[in-house]
């Protein structure tokens, strides 16, 4: 018995995940469908959608152009969605941090990486602006949540930017985001991960593999 070959999975040249994962389901009259199942409650793709935009106009506003990196060393939840979202929308690279590392590893990745901004739980900020005393690169600490003296408030900015962002054009082999390798043959590597492979991964092993459809819900634990 023959089976047929499935059609080769198609990256649009130009792609920007926001754009792919959020905006394309308000395109099709998907927006008050959940995307969020949270403790506090369920939100939709539309509010996602707006979430980030004001993330983007926040990060945007602080001077973020394409391709810098911005750490989040933020837990799962609403607001480190919007994050990395916001921050993917502007044409940034989204670096994760476990918000347990301390100040040496932290002082590390900030001149290893050099990133333009770093978001953060404001419960972190001495943590953080004691790496910053151990690094030689600068960064721009941005909280979440509980403020800090002499950094920038995400809800603070957030009250004054609008919910809408005409999302950065971005080439489906730029950088998104940066992931980190095992280590295994010495210190773990900063590795790039671009729209594109994010967009595959979805279609070939999500859809194709495990078959996930808009049905089903997938669970994080942190």
């Amino acid at each position: 018995m023959n089976r047929s070959e499935p059609s080769p999975i198609e990256i649009p040249e130009h792609l920007n995940l926001a754009d792919w994962l959020l905006d394309e389901r308000l395109r099709e009259g998907r927006g008050e469908r959940i995307a969020l199942r949270l403790p506090a409650g369920d939100l939709s793709y539309r509010e996602v959608a707006r979430d980030s935009c004001r993330w983007a106009n926040v990060v945007a506003g602080l001077g973020l152009r394409p391709e810098e990196r911005v750490f989040l060393a933020l837990p799962d939840g609403a607001e480190f969605v919007g994050a990395l979202f916001g921050t993917l929308r502007a044409g940034g690279v989204v670096v994760m941090l476990n918000p347990d590392l301390q100040p040496e590893a932290i002082a590390a990745l900030v001149d290893y990486l050099r990133p333009r901004f770093a978001v953060l739980d404001g419960r972190l900020a001495a943590t953080y602006a004691e790496a910053l005393g151990r690094a030689t690169e600068r960064t721009t600490l941005v909280t979440v949540g509980d403020p800090a003296p002499g950094c920038p408030s995400f809800e603070e900015l957030a009250r004054t930017v609008r919910d809408e962002f005409s999302t950065v054009r971005t080439h489906r082999d730029d950088p998104a985001v940066l992931l980190f390798s095992g280590g295994t043959t010495g210190r773990p590597k900063a590795v790039v991960q671009s729209h594109r492979s994010y967009a595959f991964t979805t279609q070939a092993y999500g859809q194709r593999t495990l078959g996930l459809t808009e049905a089903d819900v997938t669970r994080s634990e942190e």
